[in-house]
């Protein structure tokens, strides 16, 4: 985005909440977030509105809000513009969520892998928005686990993608998204926020010898997302913050709810995290792992204030 797009968007913006447009304005506004990813992300971040492109997609997603009539409520053209938005993209991913400023949290992902294609096993994504990793398929019910939200789930198949291997043994079977952080800076984001990933991970009968576990890792970077897999390849060294949690597979056809909470480096560029599955028993030498029956769903992401509590909030 340029100097001159900047003030141009912000000018629309700022007459859309007001009330201000022509019917010129009204146009291009509408052809502004049709064609351009990062106005449309500054647009909900530049609201302080108190509904979401999630609660529209996804109406059993609650959140605690205000008493009172939303901003959409008071304001067509808003509607009108988060139409165009799902319209545009069709899938379970939530680019921004805003909810009211006392409480400062937004919302940057929610992927229910609803609407999203046949993942590829490339490894970590090179751009942002993107899905990737190893082997996997989006599946409905499967071997007696149903979906956490919607009809389709993230199913975790082999410890392996279409990259040469790194190792000789390899038991851990990784769903990777690249997130874009840029547009938070434009964003009334506090100094000390947090971001916080969390996930719904599900086993089906699997044998008694083998034992599973969950596990979500996640780093911030400063850079390209093109530079993702060099990046994250060695994240204790490039990264500017990090997170990892892993905790064993529980209760088989009953869903676990795993979350990490790192903090926002004012400088960061893009995020990158995985939900993964790892084989810890038996131990691997040699080989791939594969997964019976292994999934995720409802992956979200969100900033958080710096003294949030996030239990308080889900």
């Amino acid at each position: 985005m340029n100097p001159d797009d900047s003030r141009e968007w912000h000018r629309l913006f700022s007459d859309a909440l007001s009330d201000q447009l022509s019917d010129a304005d009204r146009s291009r506004l509408a052809a502004v977030l049709k064609s351009s990813a990062e106005a449309r992300q500054l647009w909900f971040l530049y609201n302080d509105n108190e509904c979401s492109l999630a609660e529209l997609k996804r109406p059993h997603v609650l959140e605690v809000r205000k008493p009172g009539r939303s901003w959409f409520s008071l304001h067509p053209l808003a509607t009108a513009a988060a139409g165009l938005i799902l319209g545009v993209f069709c899938t379970s991913v939530v680019l921004a969520y805003v909810l009211p400023a006392a409480q400062q949290t937004v919302r940057i992902l929610d992927a229910g892998f609803e609407d999203i294609p046949s993942p590829q096993a490339l490894g970590v994504p090179r751009s942002c928005g993107q899905w990737s990793g190893d082997s996997a398929e989006i599946v409905g019910a499967h071997h007696g686990v149903t979906p956490h939200g919607g009809t389709k789930m993230w199913r975790f198949l082999r410890a392996d993608n279409t990259l040469p291997p790194e190792a000789q043994a390899s038991y851990v079977g990784e769903a990777i998204h690249v997130i874009d952080l840029k547009p938070l800076r434009r964003a009334d984001v506090k100094a000390g926020s947090q971001i916080e990933i969390s996930a719904w991970f599900a086993a089906g009968p699997t044998a008694s010898d083998h034992r599973y576990h969950w596990n979500i890792k996640a780093a911030a970077f400063e850079g390209n997302a093109s530079e993702a897999p060099e990046l994250w390849g060695k994240w204790n060294e490039t990264s500017t913050s990090l997170a990892q949690r892993e905790v064993p597979a529980e209760k088989p056809g009953q869903w676990q709810q795993l979350r990490v909470t790192m903090l926002l480096p004012p400088n960061a560029d893009f995020l990158v995290f995985e939900c993964a599955v790892v084989q810890r028993l038996p131990q691997i030498n040699l080989g791939v792992a594969e997964f019976p029956a292994h999934y995720v769903d409802d992956v979200r992401v969100r900033v958080l204030p710096p003294t949030h509590n996030t239990q308080a909030a889900e």
